[in-house]
Order: structure tokens, then sequence, then C-alpha cells
């Protein structure tokens, strides 16, 4: 999707796409979130607790990133729809590599 987007709305979807992303890691942050509270009260399960933090926070940060690539491709979306860029091609002027 994103090797191929050239419109405004292109970039829209690929937006709404992170936003996806984002709702499913929070959901999957909160649900490991609680399991190590269940983890921490159970002596046999105990050991489990620091694996479930660690996947808590893996998600959190991917929640984070996710957000922020749907607020980058909607002000793509932005630009193009007011006039200020026409295309997005070539290296992205922030890190230097192919635009995706």
């Amino acid at each position: 999707m994103i090797a191929n987007a050239k419109i405004a709305s292109d970039y829209e979807a690929i937006a709404d796409y992170y936003d996806r992303e984002a709702s499913d890691a929070k959901a999957k942050y909160e649900e490991h979130e609680a399991s190590v509270v269940r983890y921490e009260n159970s002596a046999k399960w105990r050991t489990w607790a620091w694996h479930c933090d660690r996947l808590a926070q893996d998600f959190k940060l991917a929640e984070g990133e996710a957000q922020a690539l749907a607020a980058e491709h909607r002000r793509i979306a932005a630009e193009m729809k007011s006039g200020q860029i026409s295309a997005v091609s070539g290296p992205s002027p922030r890190s230097g590599k192919q635009s995706m």
C-alpha cells in the first residue's frame, strides 16, 4: 500500500491502517499489564510477570510508533490536499531513505 501511494486518499488509508495497528497494540499492552498483576500475585507464576511486563512495554512502544506513523501519513495527505506537495517519491527529506 505504501509503495503505491500517490494521492492524499492513499495516505489517509495508510494513516487509518496505522491507527488500527496502534489500537491493537494498546489492547495487547492492556492485556499484558493485567497479566503482570495476576502473575505477581501467584507464587507459582511470579516469574511470568517479568515476561508479561516486557511484552507490555514492547506493545506500548509499538502503539506510540504506530501513532507517529499515522500522524506522518496524515500530514502528507494534508500537504497534498493543500497543494504544498503534489506527489511523494524519492528519498524522504527526514530520513534520507526511500519513501514508503
